[in-house]
């Protein structure tokens, strides 16, 4: 059989005189006029709402027969069991705000943030050391979010809070990289060759070195749960940034991600402000359509179909596609899936290697550093 627990109930002073009275069957009429007090004062004593004094606690010894310690316990006991109860609802508060706005465990799993063994006080000063900012009001999330964070209702797990503390640590991060002065015709000339740079031997180490050569910061920062984040493009002071979080470590998630990327910052970026957070499921704008078109036609995705057409789609196929059109087979048979011309299972062995075994070690953000 199932224990029943009642809830805690700080019961005060008035409780026992209530129970005095009615042993005795007076009214609280009766214990003012024995008292000499006001109904207001004994209605107040009884409600918690006025201190049982030295005085009052000599007069209740007087009417009911205990000792005024008796009553001025009672009170005092009352009275520290509320301050306590106040304290641990003051802060079950307060860490019921930061974890809706900030996931603490995955952050402190992440090395984002020091470990606070359950001292508030700590978690606090991790907090406002996080953000460079004193106090936990919020409402700050609440301005910058709307414009950066257009998510689908789909994904109802999906928090846009976690997403810009994720970008805040990008922020963060991002300042730990030099780069070349920006240049747009640059990155428009990386764009025009983009299947060629996953095609080439070393292709991801050669992008990202002609991207910083071109002005533009790239690092992999890992997602926080509940963002389902792939990518990300921003300003960092005059230079552009792109940030992949390697989510999903296959590399036709890497090179499509890359490129949307590139679209946003070549398309959209037109403010030092913009920012542009790509999630899963996401909903999509006239932006987001022009950044997947642009990354359709960077991959060569209706020259595939045209050569793919009428033939049964087999790793043989794919390669002979690879080797014509100069493009990876993974992101060859990325954008077929996509397209759900194939179904996610099929020529796994194509795409499922770990991408992030190719890229340099200095381009995972140090967050400790940040």
């Amino acid at each position: 059989m199932a224990v029943k627990y009642k809830p805690f109930i700080n019961i005060g002073p008035g409780f026992y005189i209530e129970e005095e009275l009615e042993t005795r069957g007076w009214t609280k009429q009766d214990l003012a006029t024995i008292l000499g007090l006001s109904s207001t004062h004994v209605s107040e004593l009884i409600h918690g709402k006025r201190a049982v004094s030295l005085e009052t606690a000599k007069l209740l010894s007087k009417a009911f027969g205990q000792s005024p310690q008796y009553w001025l316990n009672l009170y005092t006991n009352y009275k520290l069991r509320e301050e306590k109860t106040s304290k641990a609802e003051n802060e079950t508060e307060i860490k019921a705000n930061i974890l809706s706005h900030m996931p603490i465990a995955d952050m402190v799993k992440k090395g984002w943030l020091p470990k606070w063994n359950g001292k508030l006080s700590r978690l606090v000063e991790n907090v406002e050391q996080f953000w460079g900012r004193q106090g936990l009001d919020f409402a700050f999330m609440d301005k910058c979010a709307a414009p950066a964070f257009r998510k689908s209702d789909a994904f109802e797990k999906y928090n846009r809070y976690y997403a810009l503390t994720w970008h805040h640590m990008a922020r963060k991060c991002a300042a730990q990289y030099k780069v070349e002065k920006y240049d747009s015709k640059k990155l428009t000339a990386i764009a025009n060759e983009l299947a060629e740079y996953s095609y080439a031997e070393n292709g991801i180490e050669c992008l990202i070195q002609d991207l910083a050569y071109a002005g533009v910061k790239f690092f992999i920062l890992p997602h926080l749960e509940k963002t389902y984040t792939d990518g990300s493009a921003f300003w960092d002071g005059d230079n552009p940034v792109i940030v992949w979080t390697g989510r999903f470590k296959r590399e036709d998630n890497f090179w499509f991600t890359v490129a949307h990327e590139i679209a946003h910052i070549l398309f959209h970026l037109r403010s030092k402000k913009a920012v542009f957070i790509d999630s899963e499921n996401m909903d999509i704008t006239e932006q987001e359509d022009e950044a997947n078109l642009f990354a359709q036609k960077a991959y060569k995705y209706d020259e595939i179909v045209s050569f793919l057409g009428g033939h049964k789609i087999t790793v043989f196929m794919v390669r002979k596609c690879s080797e014509e059109l100069k493009i990876s087979p993974s992101l060859i048979v990325g954008q077929l899936r996509h397209h759900q011309i194939l179904k996610h299972y099929q020529l796994r062995n194509l795409v499922n290697s770990d991408v992030l075994e190719s890229i340099p070690d200095e381009f995972f953000a140090d967050v400790r550093a940040a």
